[in-house]
Protein backbone atom coordinates (compact mmCIF):
# COMPACT_ATOMS: atom_id res chain seq x y z
CA UNK A 1 0.00 0.00 0.00
CA UNK A 2 1.98 2.75 -1.55
CA UNK A 3 -0.04 6.24 -1.52
CA UNK A 4 1.33 9.51 -1.48
CA UNK A 5 -1.70 11.12 -2.72
CA UNK A 6 -3.93 12.19 0.15
CA UNK A 7 -7.84 10.69 -0.09
CA UNK A 8 -10.79 10.13 1.60
CA UNK A 9 -13.72 8.37 1.23
CA UNK A 10 -16.84 8.79 2.44
CA UNK A 11 -20.19 6.19 2.82
CA UNK A 12 -23.48 7.78 3.80
CA UNK A 13 -26.29 5.26 3.43
CA UNK A 14 -29.10 7.37 5.09
CA UNK A 15 -31.88 4.81 6.32
CA UNK A 16 -29.48 2.47 7.73
CA UNK A 17 -27.05 5.29 9.76
CA UNK A 18 -23.82 4.37 8.05
CA UNK A 19 -21.44 6.75 7.88
CA UNK A 20 -17.39 5.88 7.07
CA UNK A 21 -14.68 8.13 6.26
CA UNK A 22 -11.19 6.51 5.37
CA UNK A 23 -8.23 8.86 5.63
CA UNK A 24 -5.00 7.00 3.76
CA UNK A 25 -1.50 8.32 3.36
CA UNK A 26 1.31 6.18 2.82
CA UNK A 27 0.65 3.04 5.68
CA UNK A 28 -1.14 5.26 8.23
CA UNK A 29 -4.79 4.62 8.22
CA UNK A 30 -7.15 7.07 10.31
CA UNK A 31 -11.22 6.23 10.41
CA UNK A 32 -14.04 7.26 11.69
CA UNK A 33 -16.70 5.79 11.72
CA UNK A 34 -20.39 4.93 13.39
CA UNK A 35 -21.39 1.83 12.36
CA UNK A 36 -18.08 0.28 11.27
CA UNK A 37 -13.97 0.52 12.16
CA UNK A 38 -11.55 0.41 9.41
CA UNK A 39 -8.91 -2.01 9.80
CA UNK A 40 -6.91 -1.72 6.80
CA UNK A 41 -7.18 -0.30 2.94
CA UNK A 42 -4.73 -1.50 0.63
CA UNK A 43 -4.90 -0.93 -3.53
CA UNK A 44 -4.44 -4.09 -6.40
CA UNK A 45 -6.28 -3.67 -8.98
CA UNK A 46 -9.43 -2.50 -6.51
CA UNK A 47 -9.33 -0.45 -3.91
CA UNK A 48 -10.06 -3.18 -0.68
CA UNK A 49 -10.95 -1.63 2.74
CA UNK A 50 -11.42 -3.70 5.50
CA UNK A 51 -14.09 -3.36 7.88
CA UNK A 52 -15.06 -4.45 11.02
CA UNK A 53 -18.49 -3.98 12.98
CA UNK A 54 -18.16 -0.97 15.67
CA UNK A 55 -17.35 -3.02 18.84
CA UNK A 56 -20.26 -1.01 20.87
CA UNK A 57 -22.79 -2.72 18.51
CA UNK A 58 -24.47 -5.03 20.72
CA UNK A 59 -25.33 -8.06 19.06
CA UNK A 60 -29.19 -10.07 19.26
CA UNK A 61 -30.12 -13.24 18.19
CA UNK A 62 -32.55 -12.71 15.47
CA UNK A 63 -35.04 -15.76 16.96
CA UNK A 64 -35.35 -15.49 20.06
CA UNK A 65 -33.45 -11.58 20.74
CA UNK A 66 -31.24 -14.18 23.84
CA UNK A 67 -27.83 -12.50 24.58
CA UNK A 68 -26.41 -15.56 25.68
CA UNK A 69 -24.36 -16.09 22.35
CA UNK A 70 -21.43 -18.43 21.63
CA UNK A 71 -18.70 -17.41 18.80
CA UNK A 72 -18.49 -20.28 16.02
CA UNK A 73 -15.68 -18.42 14.51
CA UNK A 74 -14.31 -15.82 12.23
CA UNK A 75 -16.51 -14.87 8.83
CA UNK A 76 -16.03 -12.17 6.16
CA UNK A 77 -18.43 -10.65 3.68
CA UNK A 78 -17.14 -9.39 0.36
CA UNK A 79 -19.26 -6.22 -0.83
CA UNK A 80 -18.89 -4.31 -4.09
CA UNK A 81 -19.14 -0.50 -2.98
CA UNK A 82 -19.36 2.74 -5.26
CA UNK A 83 -15.90 3.85 -6.91
CA UNK A 84 -13.44 5.75 -4.92
CA UNK A 85 -12.10 8.63 -7.46
CA UNK A 86 -12.65 6.57 -10.72
CA UNK A 87 -11.40 3.20 -9.00
CA UNK A 88 -13.48 0.31 -8.03
CA UNK A 89 -13.47 -0.41 -4.20
CA UNK A 90 -14.68 -3.17 -2.23
CA UNK A 91 -15.83 -4.16 0.84
CA UNK A 92 -14.01 -6.56 3.14
CA UNK A 93 -15.93 -6.44 6.36
CA UNK A 94 -15.27 -9.06 9.07
CA UNK A 95 -17.84 -10.69 11.59
CA UNK A 96 -18.10 -13.65 13.41
CA UNK A 97 -20.85 -16.56 13.20
CA UNK A 98 -22.70 -16.94 16.35
CA UNK A 99 -24.72 -19.69 17.83
CA UNK A 100 -27.57 -18.82 20.68
CA UNK A 101 -27.53 -20.81 23.44
CA UNK A 102 -30.98 -20.41 24.07
CA UNK A 103 -32.53 -21.31 21.31
CA UNK A 104 -29.60 -22.78 19.41
CA UNK A 105 -29.92 -21.33 16.07
CA UNK A 106 -26.51 -20.01 14.19
CA UNK A 107 -26.61 -16.58 12.45
CA UNK A 108 -24.29 -13.97 11.16
CA UNK A 109 -25.28 -9.86 12.56
CA UNK A 110 -26.89 -8.20 10.26
CA UNK A 111 -24.56 -5.67 8.75
CA UNK A 112 -25.74 -1.81 7.96
CA UNK A 113 -25.95 -1.05 4.21
CA UNK A 114 -25.85 -4.42 3.19
CA UNK A 115 -28.87 -6.83 3.33
CA UNK A 116 -28.44 -11.15 3.45
CA UNK A 117 -27.50 -12.96 0.24
CA UNK A 118 -26.44 -9.49 -1.46
CA UNK A 119 -22.61 -8.93 -3.18
CA UNK A 120 -23.05 -5.21 -3.39
CA UNK A 121 -23.68 -2.59 -1.35
CA UNK A 122 -27.25 -0.89 -1.17
CA UNK A 123 -25.87 2.32 -2.50
CA UNK A 124 -24.14 0.93 -5.29
CA UNK A 125 -27.03 -1.08 -6.35
CA UNK A 126 -29.19 2.72 -5.81
CA UNK A 127 -26.64 4.05 -8.29
CA UNK A 128 -26.88 0.74 -10.84
CA UNK A 129 -30.88 1.65 -10.62
CA UNK A 130 -30.29 5.33 -11.00
CA UNK A 131 -28.08 5.09 -14.11
CA UNK A 132 -29.84 2.37 -15.51
CA UNK A 133 -33.33 4.30 -15.06
CA UNK A 134 -31.84 7.11 -16.84
CA UNK A 135 -31.32 5.29 -19.97
CA UNK A 136 -27.78 3.44 -19.88
CA UNK A 137 -27.77 0.15 -21.09
CA UNK A 138 -27.84 -2.92 -19.15
CA UNK A 139 -24.11 -4.07 -21.36
CA UNK A 140 -22.65 -0.58 -20.85
CA UNK A 141 -23.15 -0.62 -17.01
CA UNK A 142 -21.88 -4.38 -16.90
CA UNK A 143 -18.58 -2.75 -18.83
CA UNK A 144 -18.11 0.02 -16.46
CA UNK A 145 -19.02 -1.29 -13.59
CA UNK A 146 -17.60 -4.99 -13.82
CA UNK A 147 -20.52 -6.96 -13.14
CA UNK A 148 -22.88 -8.99 -15.23
CA UNK A 149 -25.73 -7.63 -17.24
CA UNK A 150 -27.87 -10.42 -15.96
CA UNK A 151 -26.90 -8.26 -12.31
CA UNK A 152 -28.11 -5.01 -13.73
CA UNK A 153 -31.37 -6.41 -14.49
CA UNK A 154 -31.75 -8.19 -11.58
CA UNK A 155 -31.41 -4.78 -9.04
CA UNK A 156 -33.16 -2.98 -11.49
CA UNK A 157 -35.99 -5.24 -11.16
CA UNK A 158 -35.63 -5.34 -7.48
CA UNK A 159 -35.70 -1.74 -7.13
CA UNK A 160 -38.49 -1.41 -8.92
CA UNK A 161 -40.50 -3.58 -6.85
CA UNK A 162 -39.44 -2.32 -3.69
CA UNK A 163 -40.31 1.71 -5.11
CA UNK A 164 -43.76 0.10 -6.09
CA UNK A 165 -44.46 -1.26 -2.71
CA UNK A 166 -43.76 2.03 -1.50
CA UNK A 167 -46.49 3.77 -3.88
CA UNK A 168 -49.21 1.47 -2.41
CA UNK A 169 -48.56 2.73 1.39
CA UNK A 170 -48.30 6.58 0.10
CA UNK A 171 -51.11 8.63 1.01
CA UNK A 172 -53.55 10.23 -1.02
CA UNK A 173 -52.94 13.78 -2.14
CA UNK A 174 -55.38 16.39 -0.27
CA UNK A 175 -55.74 17.56 -4.01
CA UNK A 176 -56.31 15.21 -6.33
CA UNK A 177 -57.26 15.17 -10.15
CA UNK A 178 -58.42 12.79 -12.40
CA UNK A 179 -58.34 12.08 -16.09
CA UNK A 180 -58.48 9.71 -18.47
CA UNK A 181 -56.08 9.40 -21.10
CA UNK A 182 -54.71 6.87 -23.85
CA UNK A 183 -50.83 7.23 -25.35
CA UNK A 184 -52.12 5.56 -28.77
CA UNK A 185 -55.07 5.35 -31.27
CA UNK A 186 -56.70 1.31 -30.01
CA UNK A 187 -55.22 1.81 -27.39
CA UNK A 188 -56.88 0.71 -23.73
CA UNK A 189 -57.69 3.94 -21.91
CA UNK A 190 -55.93 4.54 -18.68
CA UNK A 191 -56.82 7.03 -15.55
CA UNK A 192 -54.67 9.11 -14.05
CA UNK A 193 -54.79 10.55 -10.39
CA UNK A 194 -52.51 13.51 -10.23
CA UNK A 195 -51.06 15.51 -7.29
CA UNK A 196 -52.32 19.07 -8.15
CA UNK A 197 -50.74 20.73 -5.11
CA UNK A 198 -47.23 19.66 -6.15
CA UNK A 199 -47.60 19.39 -9.75
CA UNK A 200 -47.07 15.71 -10.47
CA UNK A 201 -48.51 12.39 -11.00
CA UNK A 202 -49.42 10.34 -8.10
CA UNK A 203 -50.46 7.35 -9.79
CA UNK A 204 -52.18 5.33 -12.98
CA UNK A 205 -54.83 2.91 -13.12
CA UNK A 206 -55.43 0.71 -15.68
CA UNK A 207 -59.03 1.44 -17.32
CA UNK A 208 -61.61 3.97 -16.76
CA UNK A 209 -64.98 2.99 -15.08
CA UNK A 210 -65.67 2.24 -12.09
CA UNK A 211 -65.43 -1.50 -12.77
CA UNK A 212 -62.12 -1.04 -14.10
CA UNK A 213 -60.69 1.08 -11.34
CA UNK A 214 -62.41 -0.65 -8.47
CA UNK A 215 -59.50 -2.77 -7.49
CA UNK A 216 -57.07 0.67 -7.06
CA UNK A 217 -59.60 2.43 -5.41
CA UNK A 218 -60.29 0.02 -2.62
CA UNK A 219 -56.49 -0.47 -2.16
CA UNK A 220 -55.61 3.33 -2.37
CA UNK A 221 -54.61 4.79 1.30
CA UNK A 222 -55.60 8.27 2.83
CA UNK A 223 -58.91 8.77 0.66
CA UNK A 224 -60.47 10.54 4.01
CA UNK A 225 -57.92 13.05 3.71
CA UNK A 226 -59.03 14.22 0.71
CA UNK A 227 -60.47 17.53 0.44
CA UNK A 228 -60.67 18.74 -3.38
CA UNK A 229 -61.42 16.25 -6.46
CA UNK A 230 -60.76 18.29 -10.17
CA UNK A 231 -62.66 16.36 -12.90
CA UNK A 232 -63.85 16.68 -16.46
CA UNK A 233 -67.41 17.04 -16.56
CA UNK A 234 -67.98 13.45 -16.65
CA UNK A 235 -70.55 12.01 -14.96
CA UNK A 236 -69.62 8.68 -13.70
CA UNK A 237 -66.79 9.77 -12.51
CA UNK A 238 -69.33 12.37 -10.01
CA UNK A 239 -70.66 9.41 -8.57
CA UNK A 240 -67.65 7.43 -8.20
CA UNK A 241 -66.00 10.34 -6.27
CA UNK A 242 -68.99 10.74 -3.91
CA UNK A 243 -68.84 7.17 -3.09
CA UNK A 244 -64.71 6.69 -2.74
CA UNK A 245 -64.17 10.84 -1.57
CA UNK A 246 -67.36 11.55 0.61
CA UNK A 247 -65.20 14.39 1.74
CA UNK A 248 -63.97 15.88 -0.89
CA UNK A 249 -65.23 18.98 -3.12
CA UNK A 250 -65.72 18.05 -6.74
CA UNK A 251 -64.64 20.81 -8.76
CA UNK A 252 -64.82 21.34 -12.79
CA UNK A 253 -61.63 21.41 -14.88
CA UNK A 254 -61.45 24.53 -16.12
CA UNK A 255 -60.07 23.40 -19.69
CA UNK A 256 -62.94 21.59 -19.94
CA UNK A 257 -65.29 23.87 -18.59
CA UNK A 258 -63.94 26.28 -21.49
CA UNK A 259 -64.77 24.17 -24.35
CA UNK A 260 -67.83 23.68 -23.31
CA UNK A 261 -68.35 27.83 -23.27
CA UNK A 262 -66.42 27.96 -26.59
CA UNK A 263 -68.76 25.27 -28.14
CA UNK A 264 -71.90 27.30 -27.45
CA UNK A 265 -70.26 30.40 -28.58
CA UNK A 266 -69.41 29.01 -31.98
CA UNK A 267 -73.09 27.55 -32.69
CA UNK A 268 -74.16 31.28 -31.83
CA UNK A 269 -72.07 32.69 -34.15
CA UNK A 270 -73.16 30.23 -36.78
CA UNK A 271 -76.97 31.20 -36.31
CA UNK A 272 -75.53 34.96 -36.42
CA UNK A 273 -73.37 34.56 -39.97
CA UNK A 274 -74.55 31.30 -41.61
CA UNK A 275 -72.30 32.04 -43.83
CA UNK A 276 -69.34 31.10 -41.89
CA UNK A 277 -70.57 28.08 -41.03
CA UNK A 278 -68.39 26.34 -43.78
CA UNK A 279 -65.46 28.69 -43.66
CA UNK A 280 -62.80 27.53 -41.68
CA UNK A 281 -60.43 30.65 -41.89
CA UNK A 282 -63.49 32.59 -40.35
CA UNK A 283 -63.99 30.35 -37.23
CA UNK A 284 -60.29 29.94 -36.42
CA UNK A 285 -60.02 34.20 -36.00
CA UNK A 286 -62.77 34.00 -33.94
CA UNK A 287 -60.96 31.12 -31.41
CA UNK A 288 -57.70 32.51 -31.79
CA UNK A 289 -56.80 34.76 -29.52
CA UNK A 290 -56.51 38.34 -30.84
CA UNK A 291 -52.63 38.52 -29.55
CA UNK A 292 -51.76 35.65 -32.26
CA UNK A 293 -53.21 36.62 -34.73
CA UNK A 294 -51.42 37.56 -38.16
CA UNK A 295 -51.71 40.63 -39.96
CA UNK A 296 -54.25 38.25 -42.46
CA UNK A 297 -56.13 36.94 -39.82
CA UNK A 298 -56.06 40.68 -38.28
CA UNK A 299 -57.99 41.77 -41.63
CA UNK A 300 -60.13 38.59 -41.89
CA UNK A 301 -61.18 39.66 -38.22
CA UNK A 302 -61.82 43.39 -38.99
CA UNK A 303 -64.03 42.59 -41.73
CA UNK A 304 -66.02 40.11 -39.68
CA UNK A 305 -67.10 42.26 -37.07
CA UNK A 306 -67.68 44.98 -39.62
CA UNK A 307 -70.07 43.13 -41.50
CA UNK A 308 -71.30 41.05 -37.85
CA UNK A 309 -71.40 43.82 -35.18
CA UNK A 310 -72.66 41.55 -32.59
CA UNK A 311 -69.65 39.58 -32.52
CA UNK A 312 -67.79 42.69 -31.01
CA UNK A 313 -67.99 41.94 -27.19
CA UNK A 314 -70.12 43.84 -24.87
CA UNK A 315 -67.79 45.15 -22.47
CA UNK A 316 -65.87 46.83 -25.35
CA UNK A 317 -68.72 48.05 -27.36
CA UNK A 318 -69.63 52.07 -26.95
CA UNK A 319 -72.96 53.11 -27.55
CA UNK A 320 -72.30 54.20 -31.23
CA UNK A 321 -71.77 50.45 -31.48
CA UNK A 322 -75.03 49.63 -29.66
CA UNK A 323 -77.14 52.44 -31.69
CA UNK A 324 -75.22 50.94 -34.91
CA UNK A 325 -76.12 47.68 -34.28
CA UNK A 326 -80.02 48.43 -33.74
CA UNK A 327 -79.72 51.33 -37.33
CA UNK A 328 -82.49 49.03 -38.82
CA UNK A 329 -85.03 50.10 -35.63
CA UNK A 330 -83.00 53.66 -34.76
CA UNK A 331 -83.37 56.35 -37.40
CA UNK A 332 -80.70 58.02 -34.97
CA UNK A 333 -78.07 55.96 -34.88
CA UNK A 334 -74.76 56.84 -36.47
CA UNK A 335 -74.32 55.58 -40.06
CA UNK A 336 -70.71 55.43 -40.32
CA UNK A 337 -69.55 54.32 -37.47
CA UNK A 338 -67.17 51.20 -37.38
CA UNK A 339 -67.25 48.67 -34.83
CA UNK A 340 -63.78 47.56 -35.40
CA UNK A 341 -62.62 51.02 -33.95
CA UNK A 342 -63.78 50.10 -30.31
CA UNK A 343 -62.09 46.64 -30.49
CA UNK A 344 -59.24 46.92 -27.37
CA UNK A 345 -56.04 46.94 -28.29
CA UNK A 346 -53.21 44.47 -28.02
CA UNK A 347 -53.07 45.14 -24.18
CA UNK A 348 -56.05 44.94 -24.12
CA UNK A 349 -58.92 42.40 -23.09
CA UNK A 350 -58.98 39.82 -25.98
CA UNK A 351 -62.37 39.24 -27.75
CA UNK A 352 -65.33 37.25 -25.90
CA UNK A 353 -63.63 34.25 -27.72
CA UNK A 354 -60.71 34.40 -26.42
CA UNK A 355 -62.00 35.63 -22.70
CA UNK A 356 -64.20 33.44 -22.23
Amino acid sequence: MDWRAKRSVEWNAGANNLSVAVLVRGVDVRSACTSYQVLECERQDQLYIHLAPAKRNRVLCPCCGGVRLRSKGSYRRRARHLDCFGTPSVLLIHTRRFACRDCGRTFVPSLPGLLPGRHSTEPFRERVYRHHHEGIPSSSMARLQRIGAATVSRIYAQFTRRKAAERTSLQCPTVLGIDEHTLHKGQRFATTFCDLKNHRVFDIAQGRSGAAILSFLQTLQGRERVRVVCIDLSSPYRALIRRWFPKARIVADRFHVIRVVIHHFMALCRQIAPEIKNNSGSLAVLRKNPHNLTASQKLRLARLLADHPAFVPSTSRCTACALSSTANTNPGAPANHSPVSCLPSSTGSPPVASSL
